[in-house]
């Protein structure tokens, strides 16, 4: 319990040193490009260095970000575009997942929208699952590797939050894709109108085309395929 809890201080440390040096927005919103998320397994790396998400809006292009369990966590808004998410091996008794997004209220304007990345899943892993109540992610446009596991979401404890998170996918393909045996909770929903999935672009989620052009980075604003 102590190591976890000296390994999410230094998480913490780490990102706010890095949000020093990182390209700025408007209204302190933060540009990751290029970046390397280095989890436990890989050369050079601290312990899981992975992506904690705060309240400005963030966003992340060409990045790789490894890890094990809930490498891509925290109550912020990020969109995560033409990125690796990978897996790395887990230890005994681990369940891997990507994403663990704690909306605590429906009001929030928070959760991720991954889009156009690349779920590089060389280890067995699902898609996330909910850190609190009104958990929202969304992954679209996006290969999912064949280490996705079928039902692609996993429950944090019990029923808490199946029904009122909101998970979804949209013309996402590859091995992992399938949805088919995807989980049948309320909040999980696949989505198949892309005027609803464009609510998860940068245009629309992070309003991005107000700020994202001054930080000087590559951005798709929409859909890829509408």
């Amino acid at each position: 319990m102590a190591s976890t809890w000296m390994t999410r201080c230094l998480q913490a440390l780490l990102l706010l040193l890095a949000l020093l040096l990182v390209p700025r927005g408007g209204d302190g919103a933060a540009v990751f490009s290029g970046y390397t998320f280095k989890g436990p397994g890989e050369a050079e790396a601290l312990p899981s260095q992975y992506i904690r998400t705060h309240a400005r809006p963030m966003f992340y292009r060409d990045c790789r970000v490894s890890g094990t369990v809930d490498f891509v966590f925290g109550n912020g808004i990020a969109v995560i575009q033409r990125s690796t998410l990978a897996t790395l091996p887990l230890a005994p008794g681990q369940t891997g997942s990507v994403t663990a997004q704690g909306r605590k209220d429906p009001n929030q304007n928070t959760g991720f929208s991954i889009h156009n990345c690349v779920v590089e899943a060389k280890y067995p892993t699902y898609l996330g699952r909910p850190w609190k109540p009104f958990s929202r992610v969304v992954v679209m446009e996006s290969y999912l590797g064949a280490g996705v596991r079928a039902r692609g979401w996993l429950e944090w404890a019990g029923d808490a939050g199946l029904a009122t998170l909101f998970y979804g996918e949209y013309r996402n393909f590859g091995p992992g894709a399938g949805v088919a045996g995807r989980v049948k909770w309320p909040g999980y929903h696949v989505i198949m109108d892309p005027v609803w999935a464009s609510h998860f672009t940068v245009r629309r989620f992070i309003d991005g085309l107000t700020w994202l052009p001054s930080a000087g980075v590559t951005f798709t604003a929409d859909l890829i395929k509408k």
